[in-house]
């Protein structure tokens, strides 16, 4: 069954409500596929749907025509566009939500705040290693200000998360899965000419959807997004408490191999700090 996002209550205090890691996880998928929305996935695999319906796709009768045909099948199931704007207002504030939800206004401002702080951190850190690590009073300043940042931005991403919202970004999920495998699909890329799923919607946005979008920046930012939450989440209980220590030097510091780690399922603090640097980044780099 479809989540329906409906008319929600005024938001209550962040101080009414624990950071709860399970509505984080939630916030860091509905953060990726908000992304993957603006790169257009969604109206991509709807553009192929219909292209094939029209017999407009050179397909045979191997799994990618199933697939389209499942697709179509379950599209009653899928939460629509103006369900998923209205999920993505009520989450992260991002316009074209409907009247029935209160977006979220202060995600903004709390997300660059706390970005900006971890950078500034880590950059601390880098500019002056020996002093960073005798924990000097510039670095424990900066080091709570990562600290109040993580904590109000975790408090307001987890009452956005909570309820409904967690059913929602299990279908979102799912309906994503449900894209990548279609958009993989051997039959459909080489419909295209096309080496990747990425190929295929850069063709299918240029030709048929207006222009194409700057895939490598909105999968950067869908990526980096997720990560910065999972670490929020993974951190649920020491953001909580001010005496419990955030961000370790030493971690931050050390050399790192590469294909170190899990950064989409649990994040370090080397972690945190390379995602934020590369949001940073991919926001400067602009659409085009």
């Amino acid at each position: 069954m479809v989540t329906r996002i409906r008319r929600r209550p005024s938001r209550p205090a962040r101080g009414d409500h624990d950071i709860e890691r399970d509505n984080l996880n939630a916030v860091a998928a509905i953060y990726a596929a908000y992304q993957l929305e603006a790169l257009r996935v969604f109206q991509v695999v709807d553009r192929l749907v219909d292209l094939f319906g029209q017999g407009q796709l050179p397909l045979g009768r191997g799994r990618a025509g199933e697939r389209m045909r499942r697709y179509i099948r379950q599209a009653p199931e899928r939460m629509t566009a103006i369900e998923r704007r209205d999920l993505y207002a009520w989450v992260l504030g991002a316009p074209g939500g409907t009247s029935s939800v209160e977006p979220n206004r202060e995600f903004d401002t709390l997300w660059l705040r706390f970005v900006s702080a971890v950078s500034a951190f880590a950059r601390q850190l880098t500019a002056d290693p020996v002093l960073a690590t005798a924990d000097t009073a510039a670095v424990a300043v900066a080091r709570e200000q990562v600290h109040k940042s993580g904590r109000d931005l975790a408090a307001n991403l987890s009452l956005a998360g909570r309820g409904i919202t967690r059913s929602a970004a299990v279908e979102l999920q799912q309906t994503l899965i449900d894209c990548r495998d279609l958009l993989q699909d051997t039959e459909l890329r080489g419909a295209f000419g096309a080496r990747d799923l990425w190929q295929v919607i850069d063709q299918v946005n240029l030709t048929h959807l207006g222009g194409a979008r700057n895939s490598r920046r909105h999968r950067t930012l869908g990526e980096a997004g997720a990560v910065i939450i999972r670490w929020l989440a993974e951190h649920a209980d020491g953001l909580g408490d001010a005496d419990t220590p955030l961000l370790s030097a030493e971690t931050i510091l050390a050399p790192r191999a590469g294909g170190d780690g899990e950064p989409m399922k649990k994040p370090d603090d080397r972690d945190l700090v390379d995602a934020c640097e590369q949001w940073l980044a991919a926001v400067a780099s602009g659409e085009d």
